[in-house]
């Protein structure tokens, strides 16, 4: 795998929201609409073109939970989506946050892998988050997901 070598600074979004990369981790616009305006957006640039994008929502004083993170398919598997993680740690570290937030879906094999490599662990379950949130059945890996798996960092 080729790492995409990227002056690595996410940068606040001052414009129309990159529905194109926040429709890869979340499959309804309807839902996104339900969250994005209670959180700090944050995306990444290469050439002029948006290729990453991280959404992040305050809980309370030392809690963030990341509710969107994505990045655009023909840079996935470069590293990019690791080295956003890492600088949502540093990011929210420096404004005195303690832990970090992120759901995925029960039969999301690969984001879960992806946030155990990237130093999460198991937290809790939202007992059938997607039954209740979406009015479309969601399948990943040709299995309908019906809880969210919510994993923690501590900073």
């Amino acid at each position: 795998m080729d790492k995409v070598k990227i002056e690595f600074e996410m940068e606040p979004l001052n414009g129309e929201l990159p529905y194109r990369l926040l429709l890869l981790a979340d499959e309804s616009k309807a839902v996104i609409d339900t969250y994005i305006n209670h959180c700090e957006v944050f995306i990444l640039e290469q050439n002029h073109k948006t290729i990453a994008v991280v959404a992040i929502e305050q809980l309370n004083k030392s809690v963030i939970e990341i509710k969107n993170i994505a990045v655009d398919k023909a840079y996935q598997n470069k590293g990019i989506g690791k080295n956003i993680i890492n600088w949502v740690k540093r990011y929210y570290q420096k404004t005195g946050k303690q832990e970090i937030l992120v759901g995925t879906g029960d039969a999301s094999v690969l984001q879960l892998l992806f946030y155990l490599k990237c130093g999460f662990e198991m937290d809790s379950i939202r007992k059938s988050f997607f039954l209740k949130n979406y009015d479309m059945p969601i399948y990943e890996n040709g299995i309908r997901l019906k809880d969210m798996i919510v994993l923690k960092l501590v900073l």
